[in-house]
C-alpha cells in the first residue's frame, strides 16, 4: 500500500524588513488544512492530497496574501514563500498566481508526474499508455525489467494481479488526479516491485459542484476496415481503410460538496463505458468501469476518505487460423474435382442443403449412398437441418473480466507536526476464460429429445443407442435431464471443478460416471478426458467446421484472487529539517484458479487450486499466503543538501505445508503424481531492503542527486503455486515452487538538472541495474528418463542506460518534452519459461548472457503540446480558446533470434527494424454560459507508418526468406520495406505480426 499525500512547506516575512512574522495563519481555501507560522517564520501543512489549491496567509495589521493555482503532489515537498505587505485597512487582500519551481529540490529520483490536465489532452486510451511515454520504458518494460515487475497502486491500494503480476484493472480518466511513475529512488515506504512504481492518486470533490463529460467515436456508419471473401471464405482488408473499431466511448466525472454531512464532506464520482469493435474481427474489447471518493472530517483533527473503483469487461479473441467461415453449401470435401467425377458434385453451392439422409434416422439406408462409399454424407455438419455459415472465430474463446478496490483512509492529527495515518483496502480479480457454444440435441431439429427416439432402427427405444457400431452406447441427453436443453447450454464449463462437464452431470452416478440403464452400462456425463477437443482444418491449414470438432476447446480457466491490506502510519515533521515517517502493512491473499489446458497428443494439463465458498474438492488446500513489512525513513531537508535515509523488513510466507521434502523424489506414484511424498512446509522468507537518496540543489537553476537501493520482489504467484497438485499425467510436467526466493535488484542512480532558461530545462540521468534471482524453470529426473521441471530462481540480468529529457513547461502557448534513453539490456533468459522452451525443443540451454526481448538500444518519446485560452492576442480569431497535442514515438530494432541450426541455438542475435509513430489530437472550445464546450479530433497513426510489432512469434524462416529482398543475408533497412512487411505476415498473411495504420476520431467535450 502507497502512501500519496504531499506537503507545503516555507517562509512568512515582512515584505519591507524581510523579518518573520510569528503566528501568521496560512490556510488552504476550501479546506480544514493549515498552520500557524513558528517564531522564525517557518510553517509546514502536512497530509496534503495531490491537486491544486489556492493558500491563504493573514495576519492583523497585514494585507491577506492568497496565491493560486498551487500544485502540491504525493511524496514532495512545495516551498511557497509568502512576503506580506502592512495595512491599516482591515481585509485588504492581494491574489497572485504562484509561480512554480522548475526544479524539485527534494526530488532525488527518477520522477515522472502527469496531472489531471495532461492526462485530458494526451491522445491516449488507458493509463498504462499514458505510463509508457515515460522515459526508459519499453512496451511495459520498465529500464529493461521483464513483465510484471511494475506495480501500480490505487489511492494507495495495490491493484496487481499475484497471479500474472500485471495491472488488472481499469479505472476512468476522469477520475484521476495524478499519475506519478517512479523507476529509481523509491521511498523505503514501497517493496515488491524491480522495475517500477505507478501511483495513481484519485480526485477528491470541491467546496462548488463540478463536472465532466466527453464521448469520442470513430463509428462512421458503414466504414469497415475488413469484408468477408465468399471465394476464400476468410476476411480480407479492404483497400485504404483500416479502422474496423467502431469506437464508442463516453466519459463523465461530477463532483462537489455534501453539506448536509459536515462543511468540510466532499465527493467524487466518474465512469467511463468503451466499447471497441477491434482492429480485427472479433478482436472486440467492451467494458465499463465506475469510480467514487467520499472524504469528509467528523471532527476537526480527524478525516476520513473512502473511494473505490469498479471494472467489468469483456474482450474477444482473433486467431488468423480460425478467420475462415465455413459455408455448408461449399464444403471441401464436395468441392467438383474436374478429373474424378462425383455423384455429389452438384451439391456444391447449389443454395440448398444436401443429404444423403433421406428419412433422416441418422444411418446409411439402401439406396441412400449415392457414391457409393459406403459412408453417410450430408452438408449439414451442425445438425440444424438448414444451411448455415459458421464464423469459426466466434467459436473462440473469449474473456469474462471483472476487478474493483475499495480503500478506506484514516487520518488523526496529533499536533501541528505529526499525524497518523490508517489504510484499509480490499483488490479483487476475476476472470473466465471460455469458449461459448450449445450442445444440440435434437439430431434431425424435429424439437424432440432424439434420447427417446430410436436412433438405430432397431424398434426398440433405448436410453442409449450404440449409433456407429463401435460397442459403446451412445446418448442425446447430455446431462440426463429428459429435457431438450439445446439453447443455452455450455458445453465447456466444470464450474463445481470436479473435471465433469456440468452441461453432462448426472446425479445418481457411480464414481467413474456410469448408470446401470436397461441393463446395460451407460455413461451419462462427460469427462475433460473425453471431451471432443480435436479441430478439423483445410489444406491451406485454416481451422473449418467439423462435426464435434467446430470449437476451439484447447483451455477453460476460471480464477479469481482476493487481497485485504492494511497499513499505519506515523509521521513527524521534527523541526523544519526533519521529517520521520515509520510504518507497518500486511497483506493477505487468497487465491482460486481453475483451469485446464487440452493439449495436441491428448495430454489434459492444467490445475485446480485454492477454494473459495462453494468451489473446489473437500480436500484441496486454500491458497492463502500473507507478508508483512515495517519500514522508516528520515527525511532531512537543509539548505544545501536533501537527503531522505531509510530501510524496510519484509516477511513473506507462502502458508504452503504440502512441499516434498527431496525434489528429485516428490511423489507417491511417479507415473501420475497428484500425491505429494513426505510433505513439508515451506519456510517463510525475510528481506532488508535499504534506500539512500541524496539531492544537491545548488542554485535554483541547477540540481545534482544520486540514489541506491535494494528491490525485492515475490515472484508472481503462478510461479510459486502452478500445478501445486503435482498432476504428472501430461507429458513434459512443470510445476510450480512456493519455496523460491524473491527476485532482488540493486540499483543505481545518478542524475544533473539544469534549467537554462526561465521555461526550459534539460535533465540527464545515468543508471545501472543489478538483477539476481529471476525465475526460469530446472529438470528434475525421478528416473533415469523421465523428469518434471519446476520453477527456480537460476536467472540474472544487468541493466545499463542513459536518459536525456529536454522540458519546456507551458509558456507562450506551447510546452512539452523530448525524451531520449541510450539502455542495453541483457541477462540469462527473457522469460520464465525459456529453459523449458528450449528442453522441450530438444535444444541445449544456453550458459552464457543474451539481450532481452526488449533490448530496444535507441528510444525517443515526445509530447509537444500548443495551447491558447481565448485571450490569445491572435490575430487569427479561430486559433483562440484551442490547442493540440502531438506524440512522437521512436524505437530501434528489437533483438530476435535466428532460425535453429544446430541443439546449440543462438538466442537474439539478430535486429528487427525500427519503429516509429505520430499521435495528434486537436480541440477548439467555446462558452456558453457556465459551460465550456470542445469538440476535438485524435488521429492515430498520423503518418499511417506499419511496423513490425513481434518478432517473437513471427516466422522468422519466411521472414528471412522473403524479407532478405537483396540476399545481402539480414533484413534491414536497404530492402523494400513493402516486403519486409509481408514477410513478417508469415505463409498465413497474419495481419497480427504488422502495427495499426492511422484511424481517425472526434468527439465532444463538456467541463462545468
Amino acid at each position: 500500500m502507497g502512501g500519496n499525500t504531499g506537503k507545503i512547506s516555507g517562509l512568512v516575512v515582512d515584505a519591507e524588513s524581510g523579518e518573520p512574522i510569528p503566528g501568521a495563519n496560512v490556510m488552504i481555501e476550501g479546506t480544514m488544512m493549515g498552520q500557524a507560522a513558528g517564531e522564525n517564520g517557518n510553517y509546514f501543512i502536512l497530509n496534503i492530497p495531490p491537486g491544486a489549491y489556492n493558500v491563504k496567509t493573514q495576519v492583523i495589521g497585514y494585507k491577506i496574501l492568497t496565491q493560486t493555482d498551487v500544485r502540491v503532489m504525493g511524496g514532495l515537498t512545495t516551498k511557497l514563500n509568502f512576503s506580506l505587505e502592512q495595512t491599516v485597512i482591515e481585509g485588504e487582500e492581494v491574489v497572485v498566481e504562484v509561480e512554480r519551481s522548475f526544479i524539485q529540490a527534494d526530488l532525488m529520483a527518477s520522477r515522472n508526474i502527469v496531472t489531471s490536465d495532461q492526462i485530458a489532452a494526451i491522445p491516449v486510451d488507458d493509463i498504462e499508455d499514458i505510463v509508457n511515454l515515460t522515459a526508459g520504458f519499453v512496451d511495459g518494460h520498465a529500464r529493461g525489467g521483464r513483465d510484471g515487475e511494475i506495480r501500480y497502486y490505487v489511492d494507495g491500494v495495490s491493484t496487481m494481479d499475484p497471479v500474472t503480476g500485471m495491472f488488472d484493472t481499469d479505472v476512468p480518466e476522469y477520475a484521476v488526479e495524478e499519475i506519478s511513475v517512479i523507476t529509481s529512488g523509491y521511498s523505503a515506504e514501497f517493496s515488491d516491485a524491480q522495475s517500477g512504481i505507478v501511483e495513481i492518486s484519485m480526485k477528491e470533490g470541491g467546496q462548488t459542484f463540478s463536472g465532466n463529460m466527453r464521448y469520442k467515436t470513430s463509428d462512421f456508419g458503414d466504414y469497415k476496415g475488413y469484408k468477408f471473401d465468399d471465394a476464400t471464405g476468410s476476411y480480407k482488408p479492404i483497400s485504404g481503410r483500416s479502422d474496423m473499431h467502431r469506437l464508442r466511448n463516453l466519459e463523465f466525472a461530477f463532483g462537489g460538496p455534501l453539506h448536509f454531512l459536515g462543511e468540510a464532506t466532499t465527493f467524487h464520482f466518474a465512469g467511463e463505458t468503451f466499447m471497441d469493435e477491434g482492429r480485427r474481427p472479433n478482436d472486440y474489447d467492451h467494458k465499463s468501469t465506475f469510480s467514487g471518493k467520499l472524504a469528509l472530517r467528523p471532527f476537526p483533527k480527524d478525516k476520513f476518505t473512502l473511494s473505490g473503483n469498479y471494472s467489468n469487461g469483456t474482450q474477444g479473441l482473433y486467431s488468423h487460423l480460425w478467420s475462415k467461415v465455413t459455408n455448408e453449401d461449399m464444403l471441401s470435401a464436395y468441392e467438383p474435382n474436374p478429373l474424378i467425377p462425383d455423384p455429389l458434385d452438384s451439391w456444391w453451392n447449389n443454395g440448398q442443403l444436401d443429404t444423403e439422409d433421406i428419412n433422416g434416422n441418422g444411418v446409411l439406408d439402401a439406396n441412400e449412398d449415392l457414391n457409393f462409399d459406403g459412408f453417410l454424407d450430408t452438408e449439414d455438419s451442425n445438425r440444424d437441418g438448414q444451411l448455415s455459415k459458421m464464423n469459426m472465430l466466434e467459436h473462440l474463446q473469449t474473456y469474462d473480466l471483472t476487478s474493483y478496490n475499495v480503500s478506506g483512509v484514516w487520518s488523526h492529527s496529533l499536533n501541528t507536526n505529526s499525524y497518523l495515518k490508517l489504510q484499509l483496502g480490499v483488490y479483487r480479480t476475476y476472470m473466465k476464460y471460455n469458449v461459448h457454444e450449445n450442445i444440440n440435441e435434437d439430431i434431425n431439429n424435429n424439437g424432440v429429445l432424439d434420447l427417446e427416439w430410436d436412433l438405430n432402427g432397431d424398434g426398440i427405444v433405448n436410453i442409449g443407442e450404440d449409433l456407429n457400431g463401435n460397442g459403446i452406447w451412445d446418448y442425446e441427453d447430455l446431462n440426463g435431464n429428459g429435457i431438450l436443453d439445446g439453447s443455452g447450454v455450455d458445453m465447456f464449463i466444470d464450474e463445481n471443478n470436479d473435471g465433469i462437464v456440468d452441461a453432462s452431470e448426472l446425479t445418481g452416478a457411480d464414481s467413474l460416471g456410469f448408470i446401470a440403464a436397461g441393463g446395460n452400462p451407460v455413461r451419462l456425463f462427460m469427462p475433460w478426458e473425453d471431451l471432443p477437443f480435436g479441430s478439423n482444418k483445410d489444406s491451406d491449414g485454416f481451422f473449418v467446421y467439423g462435426s464435434g470438432a467446430g470449437f476451439n476447446r484447447a483451455r477453460w480457466n476460471e480464477d479469481d484472487k482476493f487481497i485485504t491490506s492494511g497499513k499505519i502510519t506515523y509521521d513527524n515533521q521534527v523541526n523544519s529539517e526533519h521529517h520521520l515517517k515509520f510504518g507497518l502493512e500486511g497483506q493477505w491473499w487468497n487465491i482460486f484458479d481453475h483451469d485446464v489446458d487440452l493439449a495436441s497428443g491428448g495430454n489434459v494439463y492444467g490445475q485446480n487450486i485454492g477454494t473459495r465458498d462453494g468451489w473446489g474438492e473437500e480436500d484441496q488446500s486454500k491458497i492463502v499466503p500473507f507478508s508483512y513489512g515495517v519500514f522508516g525513513e528520515d527525511k532531512m531537508e537543509f539548505k544545501e543538501f536533501v537527503v531522505s535515509a531509510g530501510g524496510r523488513y519484509d516477511y513473506f510466507d507462502p502458508n504452503w505445508a504440502e512441499y516434498p521434502s527431496d525434489l528429485s523424489d516428490p511423489v507417491v506414484d511417479q507415473t501420475t503424481g497428484g500425491e505429494v511424498k513426505n510433505p513439508e512446509k515451506v519456510e517463510a522468507k525475510t528481506y532488508f531492503s535499504p534506500r539512500l537518496g541524496v539531492s544537491f540543489p545548488l542554485s535554483d537553476r541547477d540540481k545534482f542527486w544520486f540514489n541506491y537501493g535494494k528491490m525485492f520482489q515475490k515472484p508472481i504467484f503462478a510461479y510459486l503455486f502452478q500445478n501445486i497438485n503435482w498432476d504428472f499425467s501430461g507429458a513434459f510436467p512443470m510445476v510450480g515452487n512456493p519455496n523460491i526466493r524473491p527476485e532482488t535488484t540493486v540499483y543505481y542512480e545518478i542524475g544533473v538538472e539544469h534549467r537554462m532558461m526561465e521555461n526550459w530545462k534539460i535533465k540527464a540521468v545515468g543508471y545501472y541495474k543489478d538483477i539476481k534471482g529471476l525465475t526460469d524453470t530446472q529438470r528434475y529426473f525421478f528416473t533415469a528418463s523421465n523428469y518434471y521441471t519446476i520453477r527456480y530462481n537460476i536467472d540474472y540480468g544487468k541493466i545499463q542506460g542513459l536518459e536525456l529529457t529536454l522540458e519546456k513547461r507551458l509558456s507562450h502557448y506551447f510546452g512539452g518534452n523530448i525524451n531520449y534513453t541510450y539502455s542495453i539490456a541483457v541477462g540469462k533468459s527473457s522469460s520464465a519459461r525459456q529453459n523449458y522452451n528450449l528442453i522441450w525443443a530438444n535444444l541445449i540451454v544456453p550458459k552464457e548472457e543474451s539481450f532481452l526481448d526488449w533490448d530496444q538500444r535507441h528510444t525517443i518519446t515526445s509530447n509537444v503540446y500548443f495551447q491558447a485560452d481565448e485571450k490569445a492576442p491572435f490575430n487569427i480569431g479561430f486559433l483562440r480558446n484551442s490547442g493540440a497535442n502531438l506524440i512522437f514515438q521512436y524505437g530501434s530494432g528489437l533483438p530476435y533470434s535466428p532460425p535453429a541450426r544446430s541443439l546449440e541455438t543462438e538466442i537474439n542475435t539478430l535486429r528487427g527494424m525500427p519503429t516509429y509513430t505520430f499521435d495528434l489530437s486537436m480541440d477548439k472550445g467555446f462558452t456558453i454560459g457556465n459551460y465550456q464546450l470542445s469538440a476535438f479530433v485524435w488521429i492515430k497513426n498520423l503518418t499511417n507508418r506499419i511496423n513490425v510489432i513481434d518478432y517473437t512469434v513471427v516466422d522468422i524462416e519466411w521472414y528471412q526468406m522473403y524479407g532478405d529482398e537483396n540476399k545481402d543475408g539480414v533484413v534491414d533497412s536497404k530492402d523494400d520495406y513493402d516486403k519486409v512487411l509481408a514477410a513478417a505476415r508469415g505463409k498465413y498473411n497474419d495481419p497480427r505480426f504488422n502495427s495499426e495504420g492511422r484511424t481517425v476520431r472526434v468527439g465532444l467535450a463538456m467541463n462545468f
